[in-house]
């Protein structure tokens, strides 16, 4: 049995030209015959084989059609005809020439269909089922910014829900009562505020209309459809598409005036800015990715901030919830800006510097005193040292120096260490940052490892993917961030990392984060040394920390202490 393959386009072919004939024996080989067909389809779209065989002894070919291919043009194909002169009774080149014509005639007249047929080895068309062609179809959008749309009788169902809280208050709700009106939108009922500031034509205006609010529901559900796109446009008003840290003042203020777990606070206003600027910072701290110092409906998705802001409503204690609104976190840090202050409302470096009995470097201190640190763009000429810090600069230090195990802690001490901001730490920046810790040391009278030994630890423990720089994603990746940043930031947390017993590994998991750890051990430091029986103080720290922070509140007040007249 011998093979020829043929190509051919379905649509009408027309065999043009066909030879065959036989190579002269060489040495050692068996004479092979060589048949050349040439065909040209008046569609060159698309080419088929058509496999023929037949025996020696045949004058006649029997034919089969394969598998359909695909080409862009026509095809000349020569095909060997294996041994034809070991075969008996093998045709002789007049007589594979006569065959190829006798072929040449069959296919001429073969009306072949013009989506292709098979052929079986009787020479009757197999049956082929039509390939359909596939129709266009549209992809359904996937990226929603705002949210996936929801049905307007979704929306107006709300409203419809609003309403009728509305016709019962004589088509009037005062400031009391949008706590309703926000469970029947099925928004969070601390966005209250926001949203009656933003329906109000006057900010004087103790109450609003339905009129009023539905023109906000209708504008603010064209372009916002989820929780998290109707959030940002609830803080401003549908003035941007993210939310700055001024925006969410009203927000906190409305749960320091309306949780009943902060009826304390309530009545000093001294202290509101404090916590409100605590807390904006922790939300920004966990939900600010970017570090653009803007907060996005897609930051929003990816954080707990609405779900923990939700659980208020139901919470009788703010101090159950320890990722944002705590009390007793509030407490702390404003604490330690005041042993550093000394009632003034800023931080000097020499005031930074006594931080932890002076165990940041001099260094680290410079650095925090300049934009590097800061959310936002900045330029060149914005990393100049600045005079002094605010509160809220001392708190995003604080939330880093304490956790260096969280994601913005670990950006913030890679901002610090990255002197020329190229997003790697090189090995000479490293031993900068590592002789200030060596000279911090030595002034203590305490040895301290060489930095080509220090350097050969960290880089078996990160791991980085370049043996001569580290980046943020090496630190990330290797979740070994707290004992890195030791090294270079803090040189009583390296001193006891270095000499903990068994070695053991910083920044293992545990319940609660080393932020909460820390606050949770503070606050009791703090409530004993400020109790008159350090071993049966009060517990109701509502009495016995709101007094201690009274003591030391200095730089909320609006005058200092009045001059004698």
């Amino acid at each position: 049995m011998r093979y020829f393959q043929l190509s051919f386009s379905p649509r009408s072919p027309r065999l043009v030209g066909c030879s065959g004939s036989t190579s002269p024996q060489r040495s050692g080989t068996p004479e092979r015959g060589m048949l050349s067909f040439r065909l040209h389809p008046q569609n060159e779209t698309m080419v088929e084989t058509l496999r023929l065989s037949f025996n020696a002894d045949e004058s006649f070919p029997t034919m089969l059609l394969s598998e359909n291919v695909f080409c862009d043009e026509s095809s000349s194909m020569q095909l060997p005809v294996e041994d034809i002169s070991q075969v008996d009774n093998a045709p002789t080149e007049a007589e594979v020439t006569s065959s190829v014509g006798q072929l040449c005639g069959m296919l001429e007249k073969l009306q072949i269909a013009s989506d292709g047929v098979s052929v079986t080895e009787s020479g009757k068309p197999e049956e082929r089922t039509p390939i359909k062609k596939e129709t266009d179809t549209t992809i359904e959008l996937f990226y929603y910014p705002a949210g996936k749309p929801v049905s307007s009788e979704e929306n107006n169902e709300a409203l419809r829900k609003a309403g009728e809280i509305f016709e019962r208050n004589g088509n009037k709700v005062t400031f009391e009562q949008m706590a309703d009106v926000c469970h029947a939108l099925s928004i969070p009922v601390y966005s209250k505020r926001p949203i009656f500031n933003n329906c109000v034509c006057n900010p004087h205006d103790e109450s609003l209309t339905f009129d009023d609010l539905e023109i906000f529901w209708k504008r603010m559900t064209a372009v916002a459809h989820d929780e998290a796109a109707r959030f940002v446009f609830s803080l401003t008003n549908g003035s941007r598409s993210y939310a700055e840290f001024a925006d969410f003042a009203p927000l906190v203020m409305d749960i320091v005036e309306t949780h009943p777990s902060l009826d304390f606070l309530k009545a000093d206003p001294r202290f509101h800015k404090a916590y409100v600027e605590t807390v904006t910072c922790r939300i920004f701290w966990a939900v600010n990715c970017s570090w653009s110092g803007r907060i996005t409906a897609a930051e929003l998705r990816r954080s707990n901030f609405l779900e923990e802001l939700r659980k208020l409503e139901t919470a009788d204690d703010v101090n159950d919830e320890l990722d944002y609104f705590s009390y007793e976190h509030f407490y702390v840090v404003y604490c330690k800006f005041q042993e550093l202050s000394s009632g003034r409302d800023c931080l000097t470096s020499d005031d930074l510097a006594q931080y932890s009995d002076r165990a940041l470097p001099d260094l680290v201190v410079s650095r925090i005193f300049t934009e590097a640190v800061a959310r936002g763009p900045h330029n060149e000429e914005s990393v100049t040292k600045r005079a002094i810090i605010t509160y809220v600069d001392f708190v995003y230090f604080l939330l880093a120096e304490v956790d260096k195990s969280h994601p913005s802690s670990m950006k913030y001490w890679f901002r610090v260490m990255d002197l020329d901001e190229d997003g790697c730490l090189s090995l000479h920046e490293m031993k900068q940052f590592f002789d200030a810790i060596v000279e911090k040391m030595t002034a203590a009278s305490i040895d301290a490892m060489c930095f080509n030994d220090v350097i050969c630890l960290l880089f078996d423990a990160i791991r980085p993917r370049s043996s001569t720089f580290i980046t943020l994603s090496d630190i990330k990746r290797s979740q070994m961030s707290t004992y890195f940043f030791n090294n270079f930031i803090n040189w009583l947390r390296y001193f006891l990392q270095e000499t903990s017993e068994g070695n053991e590994r910083v920044g293992s998991k545990s319940e609660l984060s080393d932020w909460n750890l820390f606050c949770e051990r503070e606050h009791q430091f703090l409530t004993a040394e400020n109790s008159d029986d350090d071993d049966d103080f009060d517990e109701n720290y509502n009495d016995n920390t709101h007094d201690v922070a009274f003591e030391c509140a200095r730089f909320l007040t609006d005058d200092e202490d009045p001059s004698p007249e």
